[in-house]
């Protein structure tokens, strides 16, 4: 689904998964824990972890609901944003 036709709040494309990183995790259930600490060294990263930061704070202050396309999502990242209390549908 492309940006435009989501009707969304923000679009935060600085705390999403890289495409290297989509690819190297493949949903290869033996890489999760390393794909975590892959994916939590890429969100320091990005813009000095300021992304990251702005993404926990509005998850604090007000409802918030994160979209992930997944054929499997009990192997994306969508179970690291459950821990950190963000809806994933």
């Amino acid at each position: 689904m492309a940006k435009q036709t989501a009707s969304l709040g923000e679009w935060m494309n600085a705390c999403a998964r890289s495409t290297e990183l989509r690819r190297w995790y493949r949903l290869d259930l033996s890489r999760y824990q390393k794909f975590r600490v892959r994916f939590r060294r890429k969100l320091k990263r990005e813009r000095g972890g300021a992304a990251a930061e702005y993404l926990m704070a509005i998850v604090r202050e007000r409802p918030f609901i994160l979209r992930t396309v997944t054929k499997q999502p009990k192997l994306s990242d969508a179970p690291m944003g459950r821990r950190h209390g963000v809806a994933v549908p």
